[in-house]
């Protein structure tokens, strides 16, 4: 053939090449732009989860041999019968990345319409998000993180089981149905833990119930030991468990909480729908035991529709027994949706496209309602299915459902036993009555308390009559019985509001309290310092300062100082907002007065700064009358009750301000016997002491009582026996003495009552006898003879004070006046040779006369004093006392005869 002619028949099949390839491509473009032709096509469905990793997920093997059982069913799906469906599984491996490459193998596939999985929300996050390039279809049949919910984010994702918000909230739910009002929480590091537990806080605290201690867990974690010490110290019982039992680790946090004895029947777990799906043949049997009494809130999935019917009867054939696992039926719906998803997208815009992922259809268009295996299933455009809940029982390794939710989650009807961790269904207790922290009557404490104050009280009333049934001894009148008694009253305010402080406070109490001590306490400076403050007057160099201060004078003194703390504390309970305040724990209850504003931190500072003052003249004043008469000097008690009440304060005041927390009752405790014990030794050291000397006093002055009988016997003869002034005794050394004189008992505020009387010594008995003329008149306050047991003497030499001696008792002086110089050095020379016996000691002292006049002690232990000491249990004033005695003739009101 020629050359010419070959060249013509390649050109005619050029150009037939040419037409054929043309008429194809129009063929095609008529394929596609045509409407949709129904064209058979068998759809594949991806099916991506970890079924290759059964330690970590044995449950998703179970679910995914599930999903291929039931795989015929979808070969019948489409009602035209043009289009069928095919499962292609594709492992995740339990990772992101897995996901992510699992996704990008689906995709590669243009037959894989849709994306089932995963098995977590984090990894189908990252499947989702993939997919969402190449619009894939994505559906998860146990991812509940709201996260997923962002459209914007997650365009073509839906989910058939429901989201955490409805989970958390139907927890919260349960937990009021069941009457518990706390709850700790343990919650995983994930989207699913970190937004059920969101929600569940949320609901619990709109609900009334305390999340008393949340804790978080990260992946891996494996040592739960601080968190389930803080769980059990938290008070609640019920603890709620938002992490899944393998990827987080919480059969590692039973298997410790068994260990510390927190699987015991007074503790109930809770947990999530990552619980329900627990597969019982993966765990070890001690494991399985460890969840006995677990309740698990779950999404109901049993159905009566066809779809269920079938699936359990393929699934029963295939050799496997007993129900479906939790979460495959949601899982199987997922498929259903993506079937039904792309039927309706190939009717609308053709097979074709949606093969080629050409369409411009969104979520709300690719969105079915059909009824599925878990019931009728119909998602809100966020993709999200709403759905009722079941509260499932784990009890020897059998899940059982025992309560189903109501449309609203918020009732629950029972539909078997809950078997809690006792083995009975005898709902345990949330948390142990609260401890109440304020101190109560009852109990020992408050037995011991009441016992002890009473005690005190009664104390009080005793000593206080015994000082004015005795008010005339020399001892009470020297310390003033009205200022005694007011610190009596004091001391009684201080334990009223001690007692006022037991129980529940009030608004009453609260303000009551504080005013009884600081008016009792006020009462106890202001006295010691009007006593303190009339010794001063008395003993003062000043000319000025030695007129004679009354009672009364003092005690309108004592009114303004107490008056003046009682307008603060009045101000102050008219101003207050001090409120019984309710301090409560998981644990613990405390009803405290707090000061709630400024007003009430102002009214307390002004009142214990006054206080303060007070105290601060009382001691300045106890030490300027440091060096007055023993008698009468009560500087060492009023230092010591002064250095009681401050250091007092310093224990007091730090147990009112801090918070004990739990301990409260130990240190209110502490408080309250704090007062008590500051006011008991102050009102000994400044009250109860002087019942005591009085009392001793008496006692020891009292002379024998054939002396008085002797005394007395001769008064009413008007003569004296010589029986009573001669005795056999040796008389060498000495001899009985008489003269007249003039006798009066001394007083440090005024020196009255001069009477005529006869002074006489008893050398054998060692008394002085003073016998008053007037006897016919005599009375209990004048006396009309006095025996005394001599313990100082002390003779005045001055212009205004001549020829006196002070005779000294224990408690009292007497001042004796004499005719002459000569008698006053009579009776010195007499008495310095007089022997004494001490009853300490038995020691013998004599009274010795020095130059100046004044008696010195001496003794065959050693010589004379200084100032003012003591010689076997005696006291004695020798020269030194020069100061004392001239103070002494200042309060001297009436003149003496010259």
């Amino acid at each position: 053939m020629p050359a010419s002619s070959w060249s013509i028949k390649d050109s005619m099949d050029t150009h037939q090449q040419r037409i054929v390839m043309r008429l194809g491509l129009c063929w095609m473009c008529v394929v596609l732009l045509a409407p949709p032709l129904a064209w058979a096509i068998n759809f594949k469905i991806a099916i991506n989860v970890p079924y290759q990793r059964p330690v970590y997920y044995p449950q998703m093997e179970v679910i995914h041999q599930f999903m291929l059982t039931a795989q015929p069913h979808f070969l019948t799906l489409d009602p035209t019968g043009e289009h069928t469906f095919e499962f292609v599984s594709i492992p995740t491996n339990r990772s992101q990345l897995s996901a992510t490459l699992a996704a990008r193998q689906a995709m590669a596939d243009p037959t894989v319409v849709g994306i089932v999985g995963d098995a977590s929300s984090g990894f189908t996050q990252a499947a989702a998000l993939a997919g969402s390039s190449a619009h894939m279809w994505t559906c998860s049949g146990s991812s509940t993180s709201r996260t997923l919910s962002d459209k914007s984010v997650y365009p073509y994702f839906a989910r058939t089981c429901p989201d955490d918000p409805q989970q958390g909230a139907v927890m919260a739910y349960f937990i009021q149905s069941m009457g518990w009002t706390s709850a700790a929480l343990f919650s995983s590091s994930d989207d699913y833990g970190l937004g059920v537990t969101q929600i569940f806080s949320q609901k619990a605290q709109s609900l009334g119930i305390v999340v008393a201690t949340s804790h978080l867990v990260v992946p891996g974690q494996i040592n739960f030991t601080r968190s389930l010490q803080s769980v059990a110290r938290c008070g609640s019982r019920i603890v709620v468990m938002a992490l899944t039992p393998v990827g987080y680790n919480g059969i590692y946090l039973l298997q410790q909480a068994r260990d510390m004895g927190m699987l015991d029947p007074q503790w109930v777990w809770l947990g999530f729908d990552g619980w329900n799906s627990v597969l019982p043949s993966s765990l070890a049997p001690q494991d399985l035991l460890n969840m006995n009494g677990m309740g698990v809130v779950a999404a109901q999935e049993q159905s009566d529709t066809p779809q269920y019917l079938q699936a359990a009867a393929t699934w029963a054939a295939a050799g496997y027994s007993g129900t479906p696992l939790a979460n495959s039926l949601f899982f199987l719906d997922c498929a259903y949706l993506i079937a039904h998803g792309v039927l309706k997208l190939a009717s609308t815009f053709g097979a074709a496209n949606v093969i080629s992922r050409n369409y411009p259809a969104t979520l709300d268009n690719f969105l079915p309602i059909f009824n599925g295996s878990t019931g009728l299933v119909q998602l809100d455009s966020l993709g999200n299915r709403y759905s009722r809940f079941t509260i499932a029982n784990w009890y020897n390794g059998r899940k059982q459902d025992v309560f189903r939710a109501s449309d609203t989650g918020q009732r629950f009807t029972p539909i078997a036993p809950f078997i809690f961790a006792s083995g009975t269904s005898k709902v345990p207790i949330d948390r142990e009555p609260p401890v109440n922290l304020n101190l109560q009557w009852q109990g020992l404490f408050g037995v011991v308390f009441g016992v002890m104050h009473v005690a005190f009280l009664a104390g009080i009333v005793a000593i206080s009559g015994y000082l004015i049934r005795n008010r005339h001894e020399h001892a009470v009148k020297a310390m003033s019985l009205p200022f005694l008694l007011i610190i009596s009253v004091g001391c009684t305010f201080v334990l009223a509001s001690n007692l006022n402080s037991v129980g529940i406070p009030t608004r009453e109490s609260c303000t009551g309290s504080m005013s009884l001590f600081l008016l009792g306490a006020q009462l106890v400076v202001s006295s010691s310092t009007a006593k303190a403050h009339r010794l001063r007057c008395i003993f003062s160099e000043t000319q000025a300062l030695v007129k004679a201060i009354t009672t009364r004078q003092l005690m309108v003194i004592v009114g303004v100082f107490v008056g003046v703390q009682g307008c603060i504390v009045a101000g102050w309970s008219y101003f207050s907002t001090r409120m019984p305040t309710s301090m409560a724990s998981m644990t613990t209850v405390q009803i405290v007065c707090a000061n709630n504003t400024l007003i009430d931190v102002i009214f307390l500072s002004v009142s214990c700064l006054y206080l303060f003052v007070n105290l601060v003249v009382l001691v300045v004043l106890a030490y300027r009358t440091r060096n007055v008469l023993s008698t009468y000097r009560e500087s060492g008690s009023l230092f010591f009750s002064s250095l009681t009440l401050l250091l007092g304060s310093i224990i007091i005041i730090p147990f009112a301000a801090v918070d004990f927390g739990s301990q409260a009752k130990v240190g209110e405790a502490a408080r309250l016997l704090s007062i008590w014990v500051t006011a008991l030794m102050v009102f000994v050291i400044l009250v109860a002491r002087v019942a005591i000397v009085a009392h001793r006093t008496k006692l020891l002055d009292d002379p024998p009582s054939d002396l008085l009988a002797t005394v007395n016997m001769n008064l009413a003869e008007n003569t004296l026996m010589k029986s009573f002034l001669h005795s056999t005794s040796d008389r060498k050394h000495a001899k009985d003495m008489h003269t007249r004189c003039l006798a009066s008992p001394t007083s440090l505020y005024r020196t009255t009552d001069w009477r005529p009387a006869s002074l006489y010594l008893n050398w054998r008995g060692g008394h002085l006898v003073i016998l008053y003329d007037d006897a016919d008149n005599h009375s209990a306050s004048a006396p009309s003879s006095i025996a005394i047991a001599l313990k100082a003497l002390v003779v005045m030499r001055s212009s205004t004070t001549p020829r006196v001696m002070v005779l000294s008792t224990l408690n009292r002086e007497y001042l004796i006046q004499t005719a002459a110089e000569a008698v006053v050095d009579e009776w010195v020379a007499a008495l310095s040779q007089l022997p004494r016996t001490t009853r300490k000691s038995g020691r013998a002292a004599r009274i010795s006369a020095n130059t100046s006049g004044s008696a010195s002690p001496s003794s065959s232990g050693g010589g004379g004093g200084e100032g003012i000491g003591r010689r076997s249990g005696t006291e004695w004033l020798s020269t030194g006392s020069a100061m004392l005695v001239r103070k002494l003739s200042g309060t001297v009101t009436k003149p003496l005869q010259k």
